[in-house]
């Protein structure tokens, strides 16, 4: 990231820095996730990242040809690499924005659940006005 940041001409050494160095939390402090929750962002973090890798050990069986086969792929490769590096990185912009937006939701829906079990009365009224409305 840093990589791509200090290529972009917005962004001096000094904000990619204070940036990188700014604490980021993805819970309000004292938020106790449950297992539900953190099984959740556990699949969301581990697929956020987005690239297309050659595979491993390109071969040919060819004694003859194969060797040109196998050069070519892997320059295709790093071809269809720089052209398409672009989409993969703001894939995995969104799919941080998501994250993020996903645990403040998360919070959310635990503050209204337990604020409809105080207050029921309230969430009552609300669900017979969405009701009438459909």
């Amino acid at each position: 990231m840093n990589a791509r940041l200090e290529g972009h001409e917005s962004y001096s050494r000094e904000e990619i820095a204070k940036v990188i160095t700014r604490p980021y939390r993805l819970f309000p402090e004292g938020y106790r996730v449950t297992e539900e929750e953190e099984e959740t962002l556990r699949a969301l973090i581990s697929r956020y990242r987005v690239s297309i890798r050659p595979p491993h050990g390109m071969k040919s069986h060819r004694k003859v040809i194969g060797p040109m086969i196998v050069t070519g792929k892997k320059f295709l490769w790093r071809v269809l690499d720089f052209f398409i590096r672009g989409t993969l990185e703001q894939m995995e912009d969104f799919q941080r924005v998501f994250i993020r937006s996903h645990a403040r939701q998360m919070v959310e829906l635990r503050r209204l659940t337990e604020l409809s079990k105080s207050h029921p009365e309230v969430f009552q009224n609300t669900s017979n006005k969405t009701a009438e409305v459909r």
